[in-house]
């Protein structure tokens, strides 16, 4: 009997000291300034905070899904990137004064490119382009193609106007295939998050409810906004079949990607990607990814 009580109240002690050191969103402290504490559940508050949660998880769900499919990214390409940016910025003490600014280090940016990188190959691999309708668009608008390719291989001015489809005919591919499949970029954020079960494990019950509540509302809006566009491009052609004309745009501005949309592959044009506070990736392809999703 003794022996019995003696548990017991060895139980309870544990008990009350694991709940005691049990660590919450309010214990968890991140700094301190003075005598106030800024605990975790302060920097949940931030409306940046889920931004950055997401982030992170759509790095982890790019990079497993590109593992699966055996895409890589070659050092080479993504130092070429990198060198592209630091150029862009005005070269190197510009650079690294905005890294400072932004309390980033090259390794941040490194780390943003080969996402947003991963995640245009990614986006690349779910869509299919023919040469001869890339043909039947260049010779639309032969001019723009190749001012694009020239600035993208430091041609000049004369080497420009001699060049032909077949030169660029890899390039332009490539550049349609990538601007297809920025059209794919959040769906394909939504297939992966949707297939990976995503639980945000420190929410309590009435926010992970009221998240959801949220979550399923902005995916009906987002539905219907695709839906609403696909109907705009699609155009009868007396067959009943979508005309390919409009479902091509021109290929996007490509100096730097940046970040899982399409808006993001221009963001990493710029100076190095805004801090994490900012939200986004990339791509970052990218975006970004992405690339630079981002690698966002």
């Amino acid at each position: 009997m003794t022996r019995h009580i003696i548990v017991l109240m060895v139980v309870a002690v544990t008990v009350s000291l694991f709940a005691a050191c049990t660590i919450t969103p309010d214990t968890y402290t991140l700094a301190v300034a003075g005598d106030r504490r800024i605990t975790l559940a302060d920097i949940q508050q931030h409306p940046y905070f889920r931004e950055l949660i997401d982030e992170f998880v759509n790095k982890m769900l790019i990079a497993d899904e590109c593992a699966a499919k055996g895409i890589k990214i070659p050092e080479e390409k993504i130092n070429e990137r990198l060198e592209e940016m630091i150029t862009g910025s005005g070269g190197r003490e510009s650079w690294e004064t905005s890294l400072a600014m932004q309390n980033m280090s090259e390794e941040n940016v490194r780390d943003r490119i080969m996402f947003q990188m991963m995640f245009e190959e990614l986006l690349k691999s779910k869509v299919e382009v023919k040469e001869e309708e890339v043909r039947a668009e260049f010779e639309v608008n032969p001019d723009y193609y190749r001012r694009d390719y020239a600035r993208q291989h430091d041609l000049t001015v004369d080497e420009q106007e001699n060049l032909t489809f077949d030169e660029m005919k890899e390039y332009l591919i490539d550049q349609f295939k990538l601007t297809r499949g920025y059209q794919l970029a959040q769906p394909t954020l939504d297939e992966l998050r949707e297939k990976a079960k995503i639980d945000y494990v420190y929410m309590t019950p009435e926010q992970r409810a009221d998240f959801e509540k949220r979550e399923a509302l902005v995916k009906k809006v987002r539905q219907q906004q695709e839906a609403e566009t696909s109907a705009l491009q699609v155009q009868e052609n007396g067959s009943g079949e979508k005309s390919a004309e409009g479902a091509e745009s021109a290929p996007a501005e490509s100096a730097e990607g940046g970040g899982t949309d399409a808006d993001e592959k221009a963001d990493q044009e710029k100076a190095p990607d805004e801090s994490a506070e900012s939200g986004q990736a990339e791509e970052a392809s990218g975006e970004d990814t992405a690339g630079e999703a981002s690698t966002g």
